[in-house]
């Protein structure tokens, strides 16, 4: 049990559960109660079996909430590949059955700003599923944001139809060309970047640290989401620590950590990604 009482322990039920593609599943359970604080950026560690293999938790962020189909209460969706023994456990469940989740956990971004920057949002991969929850809340608010997505190839694609659902028309860069354009998606960012800008970013690493040198060359305001292997989900095993940023010109062997379950896994990005000034 978390000791927060916004992070609980829940037993909740699968109302869908869908594949995607090939490797990607979709997988929609109720929203309990003490969920309704869930913000865009924050994550759930699911209990993927009842035995003790696999014994950890999974951590899964949050793609999207909406209402149920039922009209009582609301689901929420988290978007996940099948990699391991956990994912493929996870991928056997079916509608109508229980699991046992923790959360909502960790910072999320920073929605709404309080000035005016015009939001540009860009995922990688299975990094655009968390950005699907941010530009649903933007949109709620009346702010349509820019949406940049970058995939490896077309059937490797995901939440492209809810961002069409939401009114917003993404910029899409594959691989190898078999969706929008051929490259990768920091490619298509404008150069110089306006400087009227505010940056969300989930993905592979070196995405973020791309976009991340992209932002500090226009000073623009960014948040990265950052991933690694977590046993906990609450910053009691050190398993996620992650070094903070630390100028090139200064002591390594000073360097503190950042624990991306408990800090993150949300940042700004000059938190977490150090450059020569």
């Amino acid at each position: 049990m978390c000791q927060d009482d916004n992070k609980r322990q829940f037993i909740t039920r699968i109302t869908s559960h869908r594949q995607l593609t090939r490797d990607i599943w979709e997988l929609r359970c109720d929203l309990p109660s003490g969920m309704l604080s869930a913000s865009p950026g924050q994550f759930v560690m699911i209990e993927v079996s009842p035995s003790l293999q696999p014994f950890l938790r999974r951590p899964f962020s949050i793609a999207y909430r909406q209402p149920a189909p039922s009209g009582k209460g609301e689901e929420f969706a988290v978007i996940y590949r099948v990699v391991g023994e956990g994912t493929r456990r996870l991928k056997s469940l079916s509608p109508g059955d229980e699991v046992n989740i923790i959360g909502p956990l960790g910072r999320g971004f920073t929605w709404p700003r309080r000035d005016d920057r015009r939001p540009v949002l860009i995922g990688g991969g299975l990094g655009v599923p968390p950005l699907l929850f941010l530009a649903q809340r933007m949109v709620a608010s009346g702010v349509v944001p820019q949406f940049f997505a970058g995939f490896t190839r077309a059937d490797q694609a995901v939440g492209l139809d809810m961002l069409s659902e939401l009114g917003v028309v993404p910029v899409v860069a594959t691989d190898d060309g078999s969706l929008g354009r051929r490259g990768l998606v920091t490619e298509l960012l404008p150069d110089p970047p306006p400087g009227d800008l505010c940056v969300y970013s989930c993905g592979p690493l070196p995405m973020l640290q791309a976009v991340a040198s992209w932002c500090r060359t226009g000073r623009i305001p960014c948040e990265v989401s950052l991933e690694n292997r977590m046993a906990c989900g609450v910053g009691a095993c050190l398993g996620c620590a992650w070094p903070a940023a630390v100028p090139e010109s200064h002591d390594r062997d000073s360097r503190r950590y950042v624990l991306i379950c408990k800090d993150g896994p949300v940042f700004a990005a000059e938190e977490v990604f150090a450059f020569d000034r």
